[in-house]
């Protein structure tokens, strides 16, 4: 196996790992209402599903050669998209955080000019009674 085709197989392998990871997490979501013996028959179908779509993969690009560093980069992979997903959860909870700050503050202003406009209000009439009474 020549150095491209190695190169391109470590490639797909990690990218299968991330692909892995997303996919099980969309098993467990679907599976998680189901019974403990569905849970385990669609579980074990999954599995064997994710396994033949790997190996198709591997034929496909280097004739199903399977070398112990395709299936550590697969793992690697995963834990990739572990930290992908805490990554996009940080973000996304770090923005909803701005998005209150910016609504709090954003109403915190229009409060404050409110009570300036009513302070000002007070003041205009204030000065107009003074005025109309002198």
């Amino acid at each position: 196996m020549d150095y491209k085709v190695q190169l391109i197989s470590l490639l797909i392998s990690f990218i299968f790992g991330i692909a892995f990871y997303f996919t099980s997490l969309l098993n467990y979501k679907i599976i998680k209402k189901y019974n403990t013996i569905f849970k385990y028959i669609i579980t074990f179908l999954y599995m064997l599903n994710i396994a033949i779509i790997y190996i198709c993969l591997l034929f496909k690009i280097n004739n199903g050669n399977v070398h112990p560093y395709f299936i550590l980069l697969v793992l690697c992979g995963f834990l990739f998209g572990l930290k992908i997903k805490k990554a996009l959860i940080k973000n996304v909870k770090f923005y909803e955080f701005v998005v209150k700050r910016r609504q709090k503050w954003y109403n915190l202003t229009i409060i404050r000019v409110i009570i300036w406009i009513k302070g000002y209000l007070k003041k205009i009439k204030e000065d107009l009674l003074q005025y109309l009474l002198f």
